[in-house]
């Protein structure tokens, strides 16, 4: 499982990652056999990097991964400008957050809910910076 792979790759406690992101391909597939219903909730043109929400101590990491697939990279060049809170954002970025956000929003409730959590970290690294932001 992802939370398996991620919990032996980062030297974790299994029960510290609380979720994971779906896998593109994964939502893809998803999305296919449910006749594009599944895509409705999402900026379209954009997927969401894969991230993972991790418990430690009293914080809770929400962590998006940087770019690492065709898709991240055409997420990268979506550079033009759009209407983002009260300024400017790469367009790109804000697909991607929004995406992220929908998607990781019930974990991060439910941690918030069932836990003495103080803190909530959003982190990335590369196009998962930009997302965080």
């Amino acid at each position: 499982s992802d939370i398996e792979s991620a919990a032996k790759f980062l030297g974790l406690p299994p029960e510290s990652i609380l979720a994971t992101g779906e896998h593109y391909g994964e939502r893809r597939r998803a999305h296919r056999r449910v006749g594009g219903q599944h895509a409705k909730s999402l900026c379209s043109a954009y997927h969401e990097p894969w991230w993972l929400l991790v418990s430690e101590g009293e914080d809770l990491f929400l962590c998006i991964r940087g770019s690492a697939s065709p898709e991240d990279i055409a997420t990268d060049l979506a550079c033009e400008n759009v209407a983002f809170l009260h300024g400017v954002a790469h367009e790109g970025m804000v697909a991607a957050a929004t995406n992220v956000w929908h998607e990781a929003l019930p974990a991060v409730q439910a941690a918030l809910q069932q836990s003495s959590v103080r803190r909530l970290v959003v982190c990335g690294h590369s196009l998962g910076g930009g997302v965080a932001l």
